[in-house]
């Protein structure tokens, strides 16, 4: 599976001014270096296409993504070409939490977050 860690700071994000409905507003964007087998990562490259980014000074293969999940996460390239951050595990767990609600579905949540703050999200 495509892996992806979060890059060390400085370089782990920065932030991008963009128009959304004529609105100047900023967006902080997270950059991750790429991992994976010869072939996903041959995949990988042809799914991004001239989009595809390596880094000049480093040669690691990068991902970049508006929404921040963890420093280590799963990437699925879908069948329309795109790639995504897996937040499947995160899904299933705001079901969880959602479907216990009380002090229970807190709990559930506080450790949740915690293991995918701290990129543990297969404990």
């Amino acid at each position: 599976m495509l892996k992806a860690n979060l890059l060390p700071k400085p370089n782990s994000s920065y932030t991008k001014k963009t128009v959304v409905n004529g609105v100047e507003t900023s967006v902080v964007v997270f950059r991750y270096s790429v991992t994976g087998t010869p072939e996903e990562m041959k995949a990988y490259a042809d799914a991004k296409g001239k989009n595809n980014r390596v880094d000049d000074k480093t040669g690691q293969t990068l991902f970049f993504s508006t929404k921040y999940v963890g420093d280590n996460v799963d990437l699925l390239i879908l069948a329309n070409g795109d790639v995504i951050i897996d937040t499947s595990e995160l899904r299933k767990a705001e079901a969880v939490v959602k479907s216990m609600g009380g002090d229970l579905g807190k709990a559930i949540a506080e450790e949740t977050a915690r293991r995918f703050m701290n990129g543990n999200s297969e404990e």
